[in-house]
């Protein structure tokens, strides 16, 4: 029965030949290391963080003053919410540690050289797309941390030359971070990881085209190529069982870790917390604030 499918099918649809192509007969160079495990682990992620972000879409509340309510609703109330919600947020750090090191793999093997100069810049624009996700998720449990964060990062759009104020209102969607900007935020953080999801497929696309780079980074005759498949497959799961021992750890003994204390008390525009920080991962692109975290407090009313 499963063969008959199959073969009805593929006189419609080439599944079997893409399989055996792209997935299980993909040449593949023989020497590559643990550190080429980090691209599939980052696609893991991301649809551990679709699945678990449409699950807390369903009980969330877009809304100022149900927002807080609603992220302790699922806490408290939901079946396995707890989990759920400290998946995405744990797994939002996990994420970017993986990314990161993923790039920073591609710097040191100069992976971005000819002909890979699309798949680089393909993979800075996931990253900024991952940023600007990120920061807008931020907001959503609307707590102290969460508001004034948003207050910090959005007034720095002001410095855009002649239209930063344009910016920081659009961005906003009001002239105060308030239900306006919750609202679209929401919105654009549930929207994104579906764009990520497309430019990830075209990363892929560009990296099936052009092969895989290699830590020599000669090209290999396809005498020094072994198929994907299970190769590679098994070299991919054992790196995922040995990621999910040290994420679970996070996620069921230090889940409040990466969540700052004042995010678990509600937004109040009228009292600022005694210090502003933003998450770790955005802590290379603040160097000043990395070293120096009391400058976010500047922002004072």
């Amino acid at each position: 029965m499963d063969r008959r499918i199959v073969q009805w099918i593929d006189r419609r649809f080439p599944l079997t030949a893409f399989i055996k192509k792209e997935l299980t007969g993909y040449p593949t160079p023989r020497n590559l290391t643990s550190w080429w495990n980090f691209g599939f682990l980052a696609g893991f992620m991301l649809v551990l963080q679709i699945v678990s972000g449409i699950f807390l879409a369903m009980h969330y509340k877009a809304d100022a003053g149900l927002a807080f309510d609603s992220v302790e609703h699922i806490m408290r109330e939901v079946n396995y919410g707890w989990l759920i919600r400290y998946l995405h947020s744990t797994g939002a750090s996990a994420f970017f540690a993986i990314v990161y090191i993923h790039m920073a793999r591609s710097l040191y093997y100069a992976s971005y050289h000819e002909p890979r100069e699309l798949m680089w810049w393909s993979g800075q624009l996931l990253l900024l797309l991952l940023m600007a996700t990120a920061f807008m998720g931020y907001l959503l449990p609307w707590g102290q941390m969460s508001y004034w964060g948003a207050q910090v990062i959005t007034n720095l759009f002001r410095a855009t030359p002649f239209i930063g104020d344009e910016v920081v209102l659009w961005l906003r969607g009001d002239f105060a971070i308030g239900d306006a900007t919750l609202t679209r935020f929401f919105v654009f953080h549930f929207l994104f990881p579906f764009l990520i999801f497309g430019v990830v497929f075209l990363h892929l696309v560009a990296l099936h085209y052009v092969k895989s780079s290699n830590p020599t980074g000669l090209e290999l005759s396809p005498k020094d190529q072994i198929p994907f498949h299970p190769y590679y497959t098994i070299k991919d799961l054992y790196g995922l069982g040995w990621f999910l021992i040290v994420f679970c750890y996070f996620v069921f003994f230090q889940p409040e870790l990466f969540i700052e204390p004042e995010n678990n008390v509600p937004a109040n525009p009228l009292q600022t917390p005694p210090h502003i920080v933003p998450e770790w991962y955005f802590l290379p692109f603040t160097p000043s604030c990395a070293l120096f975290p009391t400058c976010w407090a500047e922002w004072r009313p």
